[in-house]
């Protein structure tokens, strides 16, 4: 079916619809079936996404249509819809993809061939459908398995990607020499990613990287370091919040209050009050959203010896 078909006036829902289910019954057997979705993909788009998620959703009657319904996502319009919060919220998304997972356990392994291979990339995703798959990943797919598939992306030329794929690599990865080069990666991202992917860990490994990154030059280092120190448990970190809050670059003032609203420290508030009045805008309104719905203040950083100032 060519796009001028799909204009036709005559054309209406039904037929649309009787164009897909047939381009559906012959992929695999059609050169021309995936070509036909991606027109109908194109100039259709609400109704070609109704019909791939019923598709989806039903419970196949076989394999075989299981299998085939699983092509739908090789069609990179769809991918770029399924993926944009304009169709579905980032729960709903990871929920739709869990519950495919329970019928293919390697769906993710599929959706990891979409991705940017290592010298080519034959599905040509955008930048942002790549980074939306690599979430869904990073929530679904168990265990290493797919860090030799996607390695190579940490090295990719769109900085999104390389970071994306750092972060979920290292969350999987936890090896001392694989960290270690990454934080030796130019782009910050792919750094940041490296430290935010060992929060919750309290290995030699985990606190080590924190505490080494605390000097790092790039705010977001340093944010995502204090807060995994935060998350071992480790005390003393008010004199390297006080420190971001009273940097001349508003970047890493705003990272002192981000850091600040992630810990919830209610002896910290006195610090977000005294940024309402911060001379850069951004940091004054981030200082005043950050105090709604925080704890009450306790000791003000006078009266506390972890807050004291240098």
């Amino acid at each position: 079916m060519s796009q001028s078909a799909i204009h036709a006036p005559d054309v209406n829902r039904e037929t649309i619809q009787a164009a897909f289910d047939n381009a559906l019954d012959m992929l695999g057997r059609h050169d021309g079936a995936t070509q036909t979705l991606r027109s109908i993909a194109v100039e259709e788009p609400d109704l070609f996404f109704a019909a791939a998620m019923e598709c989806l959703q039903a419970e196949p009657a076989s394999t075989g249509e299981r299998n085939r319904n699983l092509h739908l996502l090789d069609v990179p319009e769809f991918l770029h819809q399924l993926v944009s919060p304009a169709r579905l919220s980032r729960e709903e998304l990871l929920e739709f993809f869990r519950q495919l997972m329970l019928r293919n356990p390697l769906l993710d392994v599929t959706l990891a061939r979409l991705l940017p291979g290592r010298y080519e990339d034959l599905h040509g995703l955008d930048s942002a459908v790549a980074v939306g798959l690599m979430d869904v990943l990073d929530a679904i797919s168990p265990g290493p398995r797919l860090t030799m598939m996607i390695g190579h992306l940490t090295q990719n030329a769109d900085p999104r990607i390389a970071s994306k794929a750092a972060l979920l690599i290292s969350r999987r990865l936890h090896s001392r020499d694989w960290t270690e080069a990454q934080l030796a990666s130019r782009d910050p991202r792919v750094r940041a990613n490296v430290v935010e992917a060992l929060w919750g860990e309290r290995t030699a490994l985990a606190v080590t990287t924190f505490r080494g990154c605390l000097d790092n030059e790039n705010n977001r280092v340093v944010g995502n370091a204090l807060v995994g120190l935060h998350l071992v448990g480790e005390s003393g970190l008010g004199p390297r919040i006080q420190l971001l809050l009273e940097d001349r670059r508003a970047a890493f003032r705003l990272t002192g209050l981000w850091v600040i609203e992630k810990t919830q420290d209610p002896r910290y508030a006195p610090w977000l009050e005294a940024a309402g009045t911060d001379e850069d805008q951004g940091v004054r309104q981030a200082a005043l959203k950050a105090l709604e719905g925080f704890p009450a203040s306790q000791p003000p950083p006078s009266q506390d010896p972890e807050l004291e100032s240098h």
